[in-house]
């Protein structure tokens, strides 16, 4: 998945760190630290994909991603949510399937299952990309 784009708005207590490993195993991040400034720049920036943390400090990830979701020009993004085990409960996984995540992991969960859950979204997003458009009969 060489040079794929990711938009991370994580709240971690070392967010470079997942940005270096990401960039060590060939994706572009970049790294905000608030909602407003994901969505503002999901729609300049086209990412391939977007990590997002559910708790961030001016607004609710879950909110980004339903943002994200109603607005044509992002709405077949992938949106990963990636957050803190304390950020996590029934109701919480509920409403960020319900805003159209593509999947839900929380910090802690091996490298190994957040690089695959990355790459099978892209990969996912990729298909669809190919896809021929509908054309109106």
């Amino acid at each position: 998945m060489e040079g794929k784009k990711i938009l991370a708005a994580i709240v971690s207590p070392q967010p470079s760190a997942l940005k270096r490993f990401l960039e060590g195993e060939g994706y572009s991040v970049h790294l905000v630290s608030t909602g407003a400034i994901a969505e503002s720049l999901v729609r300049s920036l086209q990412p391939d994909a977007v990590l997002l943390s559910v708790n961030l400090p001016d607004i609710s990830g879950i909110d980004v991603c339903r943002a994200m979701k109603s607005d044509r020009r992002t709405a077949d993004i992938p949106v990963i949510f990636y957050t803190a085990a304390s950020s996590v409960s029934r109701l919480t996984t509920q409403l960020a399937e319900t805003a159209g995540a593509a999947a839900f992991l929380t910090f802690g969960a091996s490298s190994h299952l957040v690089l695959n859950t990355i790459a099978s979204n892209l990969r996912h997003k990729d298909e669809g990309d190919r896809l021929p458009e509908k054309r109106p009969a």
